[in-house]
């Protein structure tokens, strides 16, 4: 399988879309930490259906989707597309109608993942067979991330395996096969129901029954019910129709009442309106006016007072501002000047150190070179020993593949039998049940169980009777002295036949015939005798003649699946007994292997013992190295760093000498700050009552928008009521016409009862001649 382009969108941090060509030969990314390397291979895991959100370094699988930057906003979905290149045509069926193969996955938030293939919509399983067959995919060990080349080298057989056999391309059929063998797990599972399911179907049944006949006595009783409810709704309709009209009566008369009082109170309402309407306007203006001057003048003394503040602040702010970079001078003078002292005694302290670890280094730089030569002889020793070891494990790897392969063969067989046995099993009982008939206690050759079942029919499902038994069955009569012979051509059924001596008498006129001669033989047949074929036809000496597969036998197949089952009970025996010295085999094997593995592992121990030993003395050379050229050239630094912080502290004492002279000259910032804040108090009280006066001139501005907002809604409510009222008396003329009208509906309706209880009576009656 060739990739030829990897498109990438809100992916994690491509946000914008990228894309990756993926040129024949050897393609590499190479950028500095954190720069989206890792994010490409998660990618291909992902598009090639990988769904374990720990693989893509995330608690769940959105956490793929762009979360948004400083500069960016969170994305809603992610998208991968990967390219193949198809022309060889090695794709499966549903892929395998293109030169190139687009596999798309996208996830949007809240929504779940989707796939393409070509533009098409395709399932996740689909996706993952399609990597499957070509030995790739999400999960496959030629994807190689950080770590997993030490895992594989110290990986357990069965790891190395799944490596194998991914390369040999055998991967797919692996997984087809795990697939088979759930759904044939499922199929048994669902065989052994089909039983339950049956009995309780059964069982329904009857209830279904006992139910109908319920249901039959409910529709008489209510037919009846329904009868007795319509005479009572028709008294209850009467009552009704006369309390209706009372009710209509009363409710005219309130409604009249309540016009006439609503046009009084309408004229008072506008009588007390016209008197108030002046004199609230007069008192607000008043108010607002004297409340606005009041403002205006708290507004002028703040701004005096707030001038005068800022004057004396800036003065005061200045000279603070002077005092204290004269004070912060003066101290990280002094702390630089200690800070410079304390450095330079450290200085020739470490500089009379450093000589002395310099002469240490030189000598460990000897020892160390000595250690790197031993150690490297042993991890070479270690090296051969290994290459021994991992031959002999991988020769008994491959001897417990084949025992585990066989295993598994036989006890797959096995269980197939079993399970087909089981059913046949289960079958037989259930199509027995409790009949004792004679055919349970028949044996019939394999082949012949057509042929008998047509030579007796139904016959066989009767039970063999006792002498004096007064019931249908056979009666265990002698054999005939001389029966007559069957025709020529023919072989006599009995031989093939195993069962009581009730069927000898008609066993013995029953011959077997092929099919072609059925019908020439049927004429030399005698009194009594028949021909049966081995597909099941039938031909009697009385000229009747049935047909292989007109009038199925239930007999037949019932002997036809006891032999199968007999059969099956034969073949498991030897399936398990095969299964048996498989698994013993592969015991033997694994027990092998086991030790040959553990020899493998503890020569990769010591291997690696030996190689971390080399590696140690190896590093430990180079230290000694290092540290020896670090002593030597920290020595020549100090020896600069001491001159270089002698001259920096002669430096730092004279500016802190220089800083205390600045700071005596200054003026004491104590009395400034105690003037600014006396004009501060003088500044905040003359904005309290500014404050004061502006929210009184606002309140009163407030409340008289609101009266005229209250008048306004006034005018709209009195015209609302004008036109309420207009529209009563539309509604009393509707109701005084709809009052005639239903008195002339009365009026005709009055005689409909009687008719109605007169038509009662009388379908009372025909229901009571018609029962």
């Amino acid at each position: 399988m060739q990739f030829t382009r990897l498109r990438l969108l809100g992916f994690k941090s491509f946000v914008d879309p990228t894309e990756l060509t993926i040129a024949p030969g050897l393609t590499g990314v190479i950028g500095p930490n954190g720069c989206g390397k890792s994010n490409l291979l998660e990618a291909l895991r992902w598009v090639m259906g990988e769904t374990r959100a720990s693989v893509m370094r995330g608690d769940g699988m959105e956490d793929v989707i762009f979360a948004g930057a400083a500069r960016r906003p969170a994305r809603n979905h992610a998208e991968v597309t990967l390219t193949l290149d198809n022309r060889d045509r090695t794709a499966p069926a549903g892929f395998n109608d293109a030169d190139t193969l687009e596999v798309v996955r996208r996830i949007t938030r809240d929504a779940g993942s989707a796939y393409r293939a070509n533009g098409k919509e395709a399932r996740a399983r689909d996706v993952q067979m399609l990597f499957a067959d070509a030995s790739t995919g999400a999960q496959s060990p030629s994807l190689v991330r950080q770590g997993q080349i030490s895992d594989l080298v110290n990986a357990k057989p069965r790891a190395r395996r799944r490596v194998l056999e991914e390369a040999a391309g055998i991967s797919g059929l692996y997984q087809r096969r795990h697939e088979a063998e759930l759904k044939l797990r499922a199929t048994e599972a669902n065989l052994a129901r089909v039983g339950d399911v049956l009995e309780a179907l059964e069982t329904q049944l009857a209830q279904l029954s006992r139910q109908a006949r319920q249901a039959a006595r409910y529709r008489e009783i209510a037919e009846s019910l329904r009868r007795a409810e319509a005479l009572l709704l028709c008294r209850l309709w009467r009552d009704a129709e006369e309390e209706r009209m009372a009710t209509t009566i009363a409710l005219t008369d309130a409604i009249r009442a309540a016009a006439q009082a609503e046009g009084r109170a309408s004229e008072t309402a506008r009588a007390r309106a016209s008197a108030e309407e002046g004199l609230p306007g007069l008192r607000e203006e008043d108010a607002i006016a004297a409340a606005r001057d009041a403002a205006a003048q708290t507004g002028g003394a703040l701004g005096v007072a707030e001038a005068a503040f800022a004057t004396r602040a800036e003065a005061a702010a200045r000279l603070i501002a002077e005092h204290e970079a004269a004070t912060r001078a003066t101290t990280d003078a002094h702390r630089r000047a200690e800070t410079l002292a304390r450095g330079l005694a450290e200085a020739e302290e470490a500089q009379a150190a450093a000589e002395t670890e310099q002469e240490r280094a030189a000598a460990t730089q000897e020892a160390a070179e000595e250690a790197a030569a031993l150690t490297e002889a042993r991890a070479m020793e270690a090296e051969e020993a290994l290459a021994g070891a991992e031959a002999r494990a991988a020769e008994l790897r491959q001897v417990e593949a084949r025992a585990r392969a066989a295993r598994s063969e036989a006890d797959g067989a096995a269980r197939a039998l079993g399970s087909e046995g089981a059913s046949l099993r289960k079958l037989i009982e259930r199509s027995s049940g409790d009949a004792n008939g004679i055919v349970d206690l028949v044996t019939v050759m394999a082949g012949f169980e057509a042929a008998f079942g047509a030579a007796l029919g139904e016959d066989l499902s009767l039970p063999p009777l006792g002498a004096g038994e007064d019931a249908s069955g056979w009666l265990g009569l002698p054999p005939y002295d001389a029966p007559a012979p069957l025709p020529d051509g023919t072989e006599p059924l009995a031989p093939r036949v195993e069962g009581p001596a009730e069927l000898s008498r008609r066993l013995a006129a029953v011959g077997v015939a092929p099919r072609e001669r059925g019908d020439a033989l049927q004429a030399r047949l005698a009194p009594g005798q028949r021909l049966v074929s081995l597909e099941g036809d039938l031909w009697r000496w009385d000229g009747f003649r049935t047909a292989a597969g007109s009038a199925p036998s239930a007999a037949a197949e019932r002997l036809r699946q006891r032999n199968r089952l007999a059969e099956l009970e034969a073949q498991e025996a030897a399936a398990q007994d095969r299964a048996e010295e498989a698994r013993a085999a592969e015991d033997h094997a694994a027990a092998a292997f086991a030790t040959a593995a553990a020899a493998e592992t503890a020569a990769r121990a010591t291997r690696k013992a030996a190689e971390t030993a080399a590696a140690e003395a190896e590093r430990a050379l180079g230290r000694a190295g290092t540290a020896a050229e670090a002593f030597a050239a920290r020595v020549a630094t100090l020896h600069a760093a001491h001159a270089r912080r002698a001259t920096e502290l002669a430096e730092a004492r004279e500016a802190e000498e220089a800083a205390a002279r600045t700071l005596a000259t200054l003026a004491d910032p104590g009395a400034a700050k105690e003037e600014v804040e006396a004009e501060r108090l003088r500044v905040e009280a003359a904005r309290l009552t500014m404050l004061t006066r502006r929210a009184e001139a606002d309140e009163l501005e407030r409340a008289g928008n609101a009266r005229e907002r209250r008048l306004a809604e006034i005018g709209r409510e009195r015209e609302s009521w004008t036109a309420r009222r207009a529209s009563a008396s539309d509604r009393l003329a509707g109701l005084d016409a709809r009052v005639e009208t239903a008195e002339a509906a009365l009026e005709d309706a009055r005689d409909r009862p009687a008719e109605l209880e007169a038509r009662g009576e009388e379908l009372a009656r025909r229901i009571e001649e018609a029962e």
